[in-house]
């Protein structure tokens, strides 16, 4: 394991999503950044974990966390329920797991009506992320053959 912890998992841990990207690690977030800026939406901050761990002297797998929201979306839900900010602004965790995998993980936005008892119709944009992660990490489609 090269002194690494070890982050793969076999099931994200309960609020979570993770998917897998058929993409290279640059190249998911690259398609995650693009598709944030094209949905409208505000990309607050990457922050690179594993440049965080290399310059405490220390080593880890690829990850980078992508902080992005949409005011406009997330100040009805906290002012729904002010516990919300703890979940807002969004976050996307692109990391790498043993197996050299590109995982995409999401906070999971259905549970929060329950969780913070705040309507469905508040809650309904912060949902589109899920379809913005879908979108950017569909594989590429080639040439269509006649």
């Amino acid at each position: 394991m090269n002194g690494m912890q070890n982050t793969s998992r076999p099931r994200p841990p309960a609020g979570i999503v993770t998917v897998t990207s058929p993409h290279r690690f640059d190249e998911t977030v690259d398609r995650l950044v693009g598709a944030v800026h094209h949905a409208g939406l505000t990309l607050f901050t990457v922050v690179d974990h594993a440049g965080g761990a290399r310059a405490a002297g220390l080593e880890m797998h690829p990850a980078k966390l992508l902080v992005l929201g949409d005011p406009a979306a997330g100040t009805p839900a906290m002012i729904a329920s002010p516990e919300m900010g703890l979940e807002l602004p969004l976050r996307l965790l692109v990391w790498e797991d043993d197996r050299h995998e590109v995982l995409v993980s999401r906070q999971d936005t259905s549970e929060w009506g329950d969780r913070f008892g705040v309507r469905a119709d508040v809650l309904a944009p912060l949902s589109r992320v899920a379809a913005l992660v879908d979108r950017a990490l569909a594989p590429e489609r080639g040439p269509s053959i006649a």
